[in-house]
């Protein structure tokens, strides 16, 4: 059942969880990008973008992000662990508001709505959540940071 914003009375697609799935679970797409929809009388969070493959690069899933509007988005990272040689993958929410292009009307919805997105999201699997308002900030070592340990952000 598909949770909706009490608030907003905006909620998620069903498509949301079904793109997840592809992401976390068959791995065979690298990234999501989800947005707001209006319809003819209320808003519903949908499926924006969706890489075409699980080759996909970072580089990929920066270009999907709009210059001017908010998103939320997911992006399976593969990176070694700390303490073991070994490959993790793990998904990373991103809710990207670019703080001074962004009209004040997305801004609040997308503001109002992105724990919504979060929790649908985070019911298949924990997700780490980041928001990011700047391009400066979109840098994947720095996004990767969300994944380590403290100690070893402190060694840096």
């Amino acid at each position: 059942m598909p949770h909706v914003n009490t608030h907003s009375g905006i909620k998620c697609d069903k498509a949301v969880l079904e793109s997840f799935n592809k992401l976390h679970k068959s791995k065979s797409i690298r990234w999501i990008t989800f947005k707001i929809r209006r319809g003819i009388c209320n808003f519903i969070t949908t499926v924006d973008q969706v890489s075409k493959s699980r080759d996909d690069t970072f580089q990929d899933f920066l270009n999907a992000l709009p210059e001017y509007d908010p998103r939320f988005a997911v992006f399976e990272f593969s990176y070694k662990a700390y303490d073991a040689n070994v490959i993790k993958t793990r998904p990373l929410y991103v809710y990207w508001c670019p703080s001074e292009k962004t009209t004040l009307e997305s801004k609040t919805l997308y503001s109002a709505t992105t724990a919504l997105v979060h929790k649908e999201l985070s019911s298949v699997t924990p997700l780490k959540k980041i928001e990011i308002m700047d391009r400066e900030e979109l840098k994947e070592d720095g996004l990767l940071k969300a994944f380590l340990p403290l100690r070893e952000i402190e060694r840096d």
